[in-house]
């Protein structure tokens, strides 16, 4: 053992860059709970309502009547323990409410409707085991073996959870949520129930001449069953209480004029900030005892770099949207179908700046454009060879559905027939790149999309 010195260099991100990272990455509205959440917390820190985004930045100039750079070099020793910060960074996490959960509204259902001690017990255990699509995942016998009571009182308790909302709600596979809800809508003796009862496989693999033989009907009456039954939810929970939907804002917006795309920056929602001039005078005034010039100083520098990452976000985000304008130019003047292979390098260098850098800007944000509302990220697609040079898997992926849309309900076309009708238009993708393609777009096999 021994000891040794040696000198390296390391790079390590400032508290400012790395404030600056995070500030580019939020959406607007995550940005706009950041900054409120920073004005209850930084007194320095003021709202202002202004008319036009040049006055917001002129309000950033505001600082620079004062040496701001001297008092905090002067006071940079000042700035209080690392106990203190992390203890003010703590107090800055914003806060997040609460929706009513598949399992509150649930058990608000069971304490109504049972009141035995008993069965509320069992009941809670069925709630608590029900996934967030509304399915029972652990089988009857399990509840029973864990809570010691019979599989009879199980299965009574389970059959009072089937009746409750959502309809269908509690079932252990999608055949038996299908005949809850048929069951709520009174169609219990009905032709859809004796095919979701009797014959789902056949349903389900679209084998109407087996249906029309075994259930000895009309093909208008199988049609009408089978409307019925494709209104039904596989998914009885998911659509009202799934993961809580956000609304779209677009962050950036592309408009048109005069012949040219105008880039505009959609943080108008997010509050004007400045210095506040109380502190300012404070500090002009010079005779400050320590803890006070310490605490308004370590809240001023967080001032300085928030405007500071708010204004370098606004500048950053509007030279990559500009650049893929530039390099979606096709998109933007005819549509979807012109959309042209692009990575993040190739905009990193027309902005100059790093790769991360353009992940950053476009990760989870929208842009409004002429053509719609997008992802940032939908920019960005790869390449896949055609007679005329290149195009991209989005514009492949929006003509395969475009072919699905218009074929013969009677006579859908396989993976193969739509390679060889996008090959007649030009466009070389093996039956295997259809058939991923599709998946990823929802789109069911040929065979599971034939109708009557």
């Amino acid at each position: 053992m021994q000891l040794s010195q040696k000198l390296s260099l390391r790079q390590i991100l400032a508290p400012q860059q790395l404030l600056s990272l995070k500030v580019l990455q939020l959406p607007t509205l995550e940005l706009e709970q950041v900054v409120k959440q920073e004005l209850e917390s930084n007194p320095l820190l003021e709202s202002e309502e202004l008319e036009d985004l040049s006055r917001s930045e002129e309000s950033q100039e505001d600082m620079e009547d004062v040496d701001w750079d001297a008092i905090l070099e002067d006071g940079f020793k000042l700035m209080g323990t690392q106990e203190e910060r992390e203890e003010v960074e703590e107090d800055r996490r914003p806060q997040y409410s609460s929706r009513t959960t598949l399992g509150d509204h649930l058990r608000s259902q069971l304490h109504l409707m049972l009141s035995d001690p008993r069965d509320i017990e069992i009941g809670e255990a069925i709630i608590g085991n029900i996934d967030e699509d509304g399915y029972l995942c652990c089988p009857v016998e399990e509840i029973a073996e864990s809570l010691d009571f019979p599989e009879e009182d199980v299965e009574r308790v389970l059959r009072v959870v089937q009746t409750m909302d959502p309809p269908g709600v509690g079932a252990r596979d999608v055949r038996e949520s299908l005949m809850i809800q048929l069951k709520e809508m009174g169609l219990e003796d009905s032709l859809a129930m004796r095919i979701v009862r009797d014959h789902f496989s056949d349903l389900i693999e679209r084998k109407y001449w087996k249906l029309l033989r075994d259930l000895g009907t009309t093909e208008e009456e199988l049609k009408e069953a089978e409307d019925i039954i494709s209104k039904l939810n596989p998914k009885p929970a998911s659509a009202n209480f799934g993961d809580e939907a956000m609304p779209i804002v677009p962050d950036l917006i592309v408009e048109r004029k005069d012949g040219e795309y105008e880039v505009i920056v959609n943080d108008s929602s997010v509050p004007s900030l400045r210095i506040s001039p109380l502190y300012r005078s404070l500090l002009r005034e010079g005779d400050l005892e320590e803890d006070v010039k310490r605490y308004i100083l370590e809240r001023l520098r967080s001032a300085r770099w928030l405007l500071k990452a708010i204004h370098q976000r606004r500048t950053t985000m509007r030279k990559v949207m500009e650049a893929i304008v530039e390099a979606q130019r096709p998109f933007f003047d005819r549509g979807i179908s012109y959309l042209k292979p692009l990575t993040l390098q190739q905009i990193a260098d027309m902005v100059g700046v790093h790769p991360s850098t353009v992940s950053r800007v476009v990760s989870g944000k929208y842009v409004q454009t002429p053509h719609g509302l997008f992802p940032m990220k939908f920019f960005f697609s790869s390449a896949l060879g055609s007679s005329d040079g290149e195009v991209a898997a989005k514009s492949v992926m929006d003509r395969i559905k475009e072919l699905v849309e218009n074929e013969d309900p009677s006579n859908p076309l396989s993976d193969e027939q739509i390679s060889h009708k996008l090959a007649e238009e030009g466009v070389k993708v093996a039956r295997r790149t259809v058939a991923k393609y599709r998946e990823k777009m929802g789109i069911p096999a040929a065979k599971f999309r034939r109708k009557l």
